[in-house]
Order: structure tokens, then C-alpha cells, then sequence
């Protein structure tokens, strides 16, 4: 079922999903922090691009082929170097974990990424609205990259 696509007043695009639609973002969220927690999951990313797929959150230490089948329609592209003021030049898997997961914007941060998936799910299942769907998942993943930035700063001031 579509979702009510209401403007509120910064402009943004809201919507109310269904239980049973937020229950599926949120294990995707939850499959997808425990993948990053997965042994062997340990090797150094310096370049992390992030977005929402339908049934995933789709990160790699590479550019996706936006085009491919089941790829995210939209990726952030996050450099460690930069997002740490150059204090770190890669990170690993569980490190990943702790900035997206362990940091005072941590609760934003996965709120965003719920959404994303939320309006990707919603883009795929329904259709997609111009300037509706594709805005609203990069606002999310904007928001994810400034929460992961702020985690990070919060982090290496902590020591």
C-alpha cells in the first residue's frame, strides 16, 4: 500500500509507514549491524559508499554500478581520511560497527537509515513519485554521513 506523501515544514517529504513495513526496515538494520560484526569482516576500508536496497543495507569499499539489478538507487561516498580530519586513514569492519552504532548520533543515524530503506522499499513496491523517493533517500544518507561524522568527532575527542 502506497505510502501519504506529506510536505512538512522544512520541505521535507514525511510519511507514516505500516508496522509491519517499519518491523522489515528495522531487522534489515539488524542484519545488517550484525554483518559488520561478522569474523572475518576485518578488513581496512579507506572509502566506504553506503545506500539503501530493498532487501539490504548495500556498503562497499567500492562505487556500486547504480544500475545494476538490486543495487541502491543512491550511495553517499564517505572517506575515512576526511570524516576523521585525517586522524585515521581506513577502518575496519568492527570499527564501522562502533561509529555507525556505539556514538551520541547513533539513534539518528539509524532512524535515517530506516527511513532510507523505508522510501527505497516504497520506490521499488510502488513506484516511484519524481522528486519524492530519490530526494528523500539522499536526505537520509545525508543525514547518516553527518551523524557518522559527528560520532567520529565525538570518538577521537574521547580518545
Amino acid at each position: 500500500m502506497p505510502f501519504d506523501y506529506i510536505v512538512n515544514q522544512t520541505g521535507q517529504y514525511v510519511f507514516e509507514p505500516s508496522e509491519e513495513e517499519t518491523k522489515v526496515a528495522i531487522g534489515i538494520m539488524k542484519k545488517f549491524e550484525n554483518l559488520l560484526l561478522f569474523p572475518g569482516s576485518t578488513e581496512g576500508m579507506e572509502t566506504l559508499y553506503l545506500g539503501c536496497a530493498f532487501d539490504r543495507v548495500a556498503f562497499d569499499d567500492r562505487p556500486y554500478d547504480l544500475t545494476a539489478p538490486g543495487a541502491p538507487a543512491i550511495v553517499v561516498k564517505i572517506e575515512f581520511d576526511e570524516l576523521s580530519d585525517g586522524v585515521f586513514t581506513e577502518i575496519t569492519s568492527e570499527g564501522l560497527h562502533g561509529l555507525l552504532f556505539r556514538g551520541p548520533e547513533s539513534k539518528r543515524l539509524a532512524k535515517a537509515l530506516i527511513f532510507g530503506l523505508l522510501w527505497e522499499r516504497d520506490r521499488l513496491t510502488t513506484g516511484e513519485v519524481e522528486d519524492v523517493h530519490l530526494r528523500s533517500i539522499q536526505e537520509c544518507l545525508m543525514t547518516v554521513r553527518e551523524a557518522l561524522k559527528t560520532n567520529c568527532k565525538v570518538m577521537l575527542a574521547e580518545g
